[in-house]
């Protein structure tokens, strides 16, 4: 096949959203198309076919990734984000469906579904879905909200309704352009007759081909019925005899003037309207290069035309919008307009008065005599009719017969006198989305509204609510310009050169500058020289990216004297929300106040050690810094700052020594600040910081919080020097992020404290961003803590008992485990609640229980004859150990229960070691004494020292199951391993591996001489 394309689908400006690369992806989407079309149309091979499919597949999946991650970016969870996906998986599977039909359907039926599937898809979503989505992206862009960017993109695309009618005309007259070219290719290929019909059958274009001697071969059915004739009774007539002398003769002209080059049209009148008809032919030659027919093809431009007049219309009331026009003026001249356009209709506007609940004025300038006298005698309610029912509703009324609807029982009369049989009416509504009036169209006899009537409506007022916002807008100019003159601040616009192109009253007081001094010259000439050039590189950056700036500054008046004033300075964007045409900057001089403020300030607001805000002013600053981030759309950030173990400062010196090393700390402190960052003193050792305005982008913000807190960690780690004496500190930081105002004050400071807890019980010099996942971790503590403590209580505690074996497979001892059968999440393990136990306290009651009904069990096996000789390890907690009563709980329980102390045997942790070496001596002896016991648990991951450990009356090492679980593959733990099993040796100890699960572990274990074993390897039963 020839590699010629057709543009089935062809690429113009219409296509464009305004987002680069979505437009790129759409244009090459639309060569794709192209290319899979004619070949389609062209019958080639089904491995060419299938493979077009591929490459469309590919990329499809390629742009959709592309375009998602666009729309997500600014409409994350968002049902119009949401909805757009759904419709590009919709398309992925009927493209899927389309191809998986190449090899089952016709060629012709394949092409009719692609064509229909694909022309809806493009038209449907790339020009309605996707340049919907890029308008609303590109006003979120510029600041407005998600619901604003989507109100506005509705607005906007309703006035590119002329573009979306010059690109579907486009399309037509492409396709007449291609017709002949598309019928010659198909003519060389198989089953031309068949795809031939086809094509002519759903071009929306009038066809014929006629020989030299005007005798008609070929019409599609659209040509056929224009001249009221069957397709197959057309064919063989002369032209003459179908169109007439007169059309006849004209076509003969219209043919020679085509050849020549010029475009044709005319009029055909029918029954129901004239259609304005553009007329092309395109001779057939033969071998000789001899005319042998002709092809014409006619495309209906009436649409066109007719659109054409209502946009000339429409322009020339934009244009009065420029001018001084009264508002009553212009939208006279908006019905007039529409009156002449379409004169089988009569139009009035009623205009809502400002308590939105009734007509205060009725422009109806063609309306019959006596509805205007009715308007114009106050007796509007006879008059709005419908028009009352689309104000409350918001909605188009349609009254198709005024005698019968109910909406018109005061107007049926009126009506019937002015012969006034149909109306409809449509809301006036601003861009705010008030509503401002009401547009009504009457017909003098019963008539059904077309979509082309409605869509009329609506823009007619759309225009109407142009007129009066416009005009309104110029009245709160005026009423604007009148305040600027008059506001008490000082007031200042500058250009986007910074030249001062206007200032107030206040201005000229506040400064002693006149007009003629100070316009023109730029902001700097009342610079006071107290700044330095980054004070004012921050100001402009803050103004640059989010369009706003407000603080303390100090200015030079013209006098020379420096004074301090309060100063908003904020951008004015252009109508699209993305071009800076002015600043316009606030001040007010607080010179008088300053100094009682200072005083007042320091008293209630400041910390008298350091001189930083105190709690109550970082509130304040807080709420104030959720408000900027509310307004600007930026990310802060407020930091807490705890110094671990700072107490252990006075008690070692003296309080003296620790406020001068806060002091210090404070210095260090500041110098990783920007000036604009409140630092403060919360209380004690406790610091906040809030960070403002860092950016837009979550990402660089938390990029830059994170080098902050870096650099905090860093300076903080060299030592202070406080009256010659050394001394260092670690940090624990706990982060929050916030943006808007969508926390309250206290929710805040609630998640800021849960970093900095989860930042303590990392390590010292620490930091820990907050996340909600933290909150709910808290929340499920404080339940699950609560539940166990009723668990201790309710009997929903059990002890299990896991089998300890000699290399034989004897049983020779147990471990008693503990499981918690809660009511309702059924069994929970012991790693889900011991921890908690041990940090709420809870593993004293907890470890009694486990103890007490440990002996009970035991008891139970020393009663039996095949178990009174078996050992029962009962876990105890370092907390549990060390209680005052630990040797008087256990004495207790043995003879509670009155069981042989000798077959009990108490595993301790490595932990143990650390605290109190000497106590846990004594203890151990004490109860040894009994006959009782010991084993140390999960030896080998811990710290022990071999000093302490020779001290111990120790009977047992437990070696680690982390130890055990891949022994037999990794060489490092065998090593470990063999190690524990020579010192228990040497020490004269048993040994025991826990965690035994496969018989190789066994084997290696057995190995290296360790013949006792726990784990699931062997039997687990309960007790």
């Amino acid at each position: 096949m020839s590699e010629k394309i057709i543009d089935i689908f062809p690429w113009n400006k219409h296509f464009f959203t305004g987002i680069s690369l979505v437009d790129q992806h759409h244009q090459k989407l639309v060569n794709i198309l192209n290319r899979l079309a004619n070949r389609i149309a062209f019958q080639s091979s089904k491995d060419e076919i299938h493979g077009l499919f591929d490459e469309l597949s590919d990329y499809v999946i390629y742009h959709f990734d592309a375009e998602e991650k666009i729309w997500n970016a600014y409409l994350e969870h968002d049902d119009l984000s949401l909805n757009h996906k759904d419709e590009h998986q919709q398309f992925s599977d009927q493209l899927a469906q389309l191809k998986h039909a190449i090899d089952a359907k016709p060629e012709d039926e394949l092409l009719s579904s692609t064509l229909r599937f694909l022309t809806r898809w493009l038209v449907s979503h790339i020009l309605k879905n996707d340049l919907y989505m890029a308008y609303v992206i590109r006003f979120i862009k510029t600041g407005s909200t998600t619901e604003q960017a989507k109100t506005e993109a509705v607005n906007k695309i309703n006035d590119s309704m002329k573009s979306m009618i010059d690109f579907i005309l486009t399309i037509y007259e492409t396709l007449s352009n291609n017709t002949f070219h598309l019928v010659q290719e198909i003519h060389h290929l198989a089953e031309k007759d068949k795809q031939l019909l086809f094509i002519t059958k759903h071009i929306p274009v009038f066809i014929a081909y006629s020989d030299q001697e005007a005798r008609y071969r070929f019409v599609n059915q659209q040509y056929a019925e224009l001249y009221g004739y069957d397709p197959a009774a057309i064919v063989g007539l002369h032209a003459r005899d179908v169109l007439g002398e007169k059309l006849y003769a004209d076509t003969k002209q219209y043919i020679t003037r085509v050849l020549s080059g010029e475009k044709v049209r005319f009029i055909r009148h029918q029954d129901k309207a004239p259609l304005d008809i553009l007329v092309n032919y395109v001779p057939e030659f033969d071998a000789n290069n001899n005319v042998t027919g002709f092809i014409a093809s006619l495309v209906d431009i009436s649409e066109r035309f007719e659109t054409e007049r209502f946009e000339q219309f429409y322009t020339s009331i934009l244009e009065l919008l420029t001018s001084d026009y009264a508002l009553d003026a212009i939208l006279n001249e908006i019905i007039k307009g529409l009156e002449k356009l379409y004169p089988e209709m009569l139009c009035s506007i009623n205009l809502l008065d400002k308590t939105g609940h009734g007509f205060e004025k009725v422009i109806a300038p063609s309306l019959p005599e006596l509805c205007n006298k009715g308007a114009q005698d106050g007796e509007l309610a006879a008059c709005v009719h419908c028009c009352d029912t689309s104000v409350a509703t918001g909605k188009i009324t349609i009254a198709e017969d005024i005698m019968s609807h109910p909406d018109c029982a005061l107007f049926k009369y009126l009506a019937q006198s002015a012969n006034l049989a149909s109306c409809w009416s449509h809301p006036i509504i601003s861009n705010i989305n008030d509503v401002l009036g009401a547009f009504t169209i009457y017909h003098r006899g019963q008539h059904t509204p077309s979509d082309k009537d409605i869509s009329l409506i609506e823009r007619c007022a759309h225009l109407a609510s142009i007129a009066i916002t416009n005009c309104r807008y110029r009245q709160q100019l005026q009423i604007a310009a009148t305040a600027f003159e008059n506001e008490q601040e000082g007031m200042m616009i500058v250009d986007t050169n910074l030249r001062i192109i206007q200032v107030n009253k206040a201005f000229k007081k506040i400064t002693g500058y006149s007009n003629d001094e100070i316009i023109g010259a730029l902001p700097n000439k009342l610079s006071s020289g107290q700044h330095d050039k980054q004070f004012y590189a921050d100001m402009w950056r803050d103004i640059n990216q989010n369009g706003t700036w407000a603080g303390e500054i100090y200015n030079r008046r013209k006098n020379g004297e420096i004074y301090p004033e309060f100063l908003r300075i904020s951008a004015v964007y252009d109508s699209d929300h993305t071009t800076v045409v002015n600043y316009v900057a606030t001040f007010s001089d607080m010179t008088s106040d300053k100094k009682a403020e200072e005083t007042i300030e320091r008293l209630a607001f400041f910390d008298p050690l350091t001189g930083l805000p105190n709690r109550r002013l970082t509130h304040e600053r807080l709420e104030r810094a959720l408000s900027v981030s509310s307004r600007n759309n930026s990310y802060g950030f407020l930091i807490l700052i705890d110094i671990d173990k700072f107490k252990l400062f006075n008690e070692i010196h003296n309080h003296a020594f620790g406020d001068a090393f806060l002091c210090q700390f404070v210095s260090r402190l500041q110098l990783c600040l920007r000036e604009q960052d409140t630092l403060s003193r919360m209380g004690g050792d406790e610091f906040a910081i809030i960070l403002e305005q860092l950016s837009t982008n979550k990402f660089e913000a938390i990029e830059h919080v994170n080098t902050i807190v870096e650099k905090i960690l860093a300076t903080m780690n060299e030592e202070f020097d406080i009256d010659d004496i050394s001394c260092s500190c670690t940090l624990s930081i706990g982060i929050t992020l916030f943006i808007n105002h969508t926390l309250e004050l206290s929710e805040l400071l609630k998640q800021v404290d849960i970093a900095l807890v989860h930042a303590k019980n990392i390590a010292g010099n620490s930091y820990s961003f907050f996340d909600p996942q933290m909150q709910e971790m808290i929340n499920n503590q404080i339940m699950l803590e609560t539940a166990l403590s009723n668990a201790i209580k309710s009997d929903q505690l059990e002890l299990y008992l896991q089998s300890q074996v000699d290399q034989t497979g004897k049983i020779v001892g147990a471990e008693a485990l503990i499981r918690w059968n809660h009511p309702e999440q059924g069994l929970i393990n012991p790693a889900d609640f011991i921890p908690l136990a041990e940090e709420t306290g809870l593993i004293i009651p907890l470890g009694e229980w486990v103890l007490n009904e440990g002996c009970r069990q035991l008891q139970c096996l020393q009663q039996n004859e095949n178990t009174q000789t078996l050992t029962l390890s009962i876990n105890v907690s370092a907390k549990q150990f060390y209680q005052d009563n630990f040797s008087d709980v256990v004495k207790s329980a043995i003879k509670h229960n009155d069981i042989n102390p000798e077959q009990l045997k108490l595993e301790l942790t490595e932990s143990i070691l650390v605290t109190n070496i000497d106590k846990t001596v004594a203890v151990m002896n004490e109860l040894a004494s009994l006959g009782i016991k010991f084993s140390m648990d999960d030896f080998g991951t811990g710290y022990s020292s071999l000093q302490y450990l020779s001290r111990l009356p120790l009977n047992q090492l437990k070696i680690d199951q982390s130890f055990v679980r891949d022994i037999h593959s990794n060489n490092h733990n065998l090593v470990i391993t063999r190690t524990i099993i020579a010192m228990a040796k040497n020490l004269g100890l048993d040994v025991i591996a826990e965690g035994v699960e496969t018989l190789e572990q066994r084997e290696a274990l057995f190995a290296e001489g360790c013949t006792n074993y726990q784990g699931y390897l062997f039997n687990l039963s309960s007790g």
